[in-house]
């Protein structure tokens, strides 16, 4: 069976984006967390699924648009023994991407 695993930094990231969106509509911030969920699941079963992209420090990172809520997009990698995906990051888009995978 497929998983997804994430990274301390991907766990972090969802518990941001929650505590965000829970401020204004706790049930929104929910339904967010929830589709998120769905979409790991997604990609664990289905890992190539995603858009490759290049970032200097990051290799073989693909990226995933949360379908629901397309604002938000996860970044992750397949796992080399093929049994899944590891989550490396959830992110709003209208972040500096470049910047955050430049650390």
């Amino acid at each position: 069976m497929a998983k997804f695993i994430l990274s301390e930094q991907a766990v972090t990231d969802v518990d941001m984006v929650h505590a965000h969106i829970t401020v204004d509509n706790p049930e929104a911030a929910d339904r967010v967390e929830e589709a998120i969920f769905d979409s790991f699941e997604l990609l664990a079963r289905n890992p190539a699924l995603g858009r490759r992209r290049q970032f200097r420090r990051h290799q073989n990172i693909r990226s995933w648009v949360v379908t629901e809520f397309t604002n938000y997009l996860i970044f992750y990698r397949e796992l080399t023994n093929g049994s899944g995906v590891e989550i490396v990051r959830v992110l709003h888009g209208a972040r500096d991407l470049d910047a955050l995978f430049a650390e």
